[in-house]
């Protein structure tokens, strides 16, 4: 398994030549840190002789989250980390990768990034566009501004809602019958966390509608703080205005 030691040994060399980088545990991140999260993640295997290396961009605007996830992201390729030249790729790998995410540097560089209808760099984030996602695309939208669109991409969050509402009373009803259905459970508990990802995004699309441009961004900066929290990377974190308080 791939240690901290380990990893402290391979970014000694990038941290020495670039004071943009910060190493938090097993995530080397880029500074400053604003809506984006950018950096480099090393997960554990189990094999000692194999590391994976994640780039990836989170988006901290996104709904407050309650586990680590990054969907915008990519694995870098590299070979076993016992090899002899594993020190050198891993350099190379990571600095390539690195001054991709340093492009990325914008909320609208994210959105065409992800959208890919205007690459910033050629590098992939991801397996599917941001649009695939309706509600991270709403969010994004409400970001930028562009508030008649994310209007009506947040439109399906009230089928949504009834569906999970549905869901949840059809699963309390067999709990009720059998305290230790695990089938059941299961449906509780996911009906439970969509339902409040569901009321938070329910919350900007009020705000959405009455175009209440600098309460989208309160509210936004609330969830970069509660992400930023969740990352361990609050005291990077940099609150700055969203694109859609600029607008008049």
């Amino acid at each position: 398994m791939t240690t901290r030691a380990d990893i402290r040994r391979w970014v000694r060399p990038l941290l020495a030549t670039d004071r943009d980088l910060v190493l938090l545990g097993r995530e080397l991140f880029l500074t400053p840190v604003h809506h984006l999260l950018r950096g480099l993640l090393i997960d554990r295997t189990r094999s000692a002789s194999w590391s994976t290396v994640h780039y990836a961009i989170i988006p901290l605007f996104d709904c407050p989250a309650t586990e680590k996830s990054f969907a915008w992201s990519g694995t870098l390729q590299l070979g076993e980390n016992t090899g002899y030249s594993f020190p050198a790729d891993f350099r190379r790998e990571s600095d390539q990768a690195l001054t991709d995410l340093r492009c990325v540097d914008s909320i609208s560089d994210f959105f065409g990034q992800v959208e890919r209808n205007d690459l910033v760099v050629p590098r992939l984030f991801g397996v599917h566009r941001l649009s695939t996602y309706y509600r991270d695309h709403g969010v994004a939208l409400a970001a930028l501004g562009r508030l008649n669109e994310a209007s009506l991409v947040l439109q399906k969050l009230t089928a949504d809602w009834a569906e999970y509402q549905d869901v949840l009373g059809q699963a309390e009803a067999l709990l009720a019958k059998r305290g230790n259905n695990v089938v059941a459970r299961f449906k509780h508990d996911r009906a439970m966390a969509e339902l409040q990802n569901i009321e938070h995004l329910l919350a900007l699309r009020k705000l959405i509608e009455a175009r209440d441009r600098p309460g989208i961004g309160r509210l936004l900066r609330n969830w970069e703080r509660h992400n930023a929290r969740l990352w361990g990377v609050e005291q990077l974190w940099e609150p700055t205005p969203f694109p859609v308080e600029k607008v008049s």
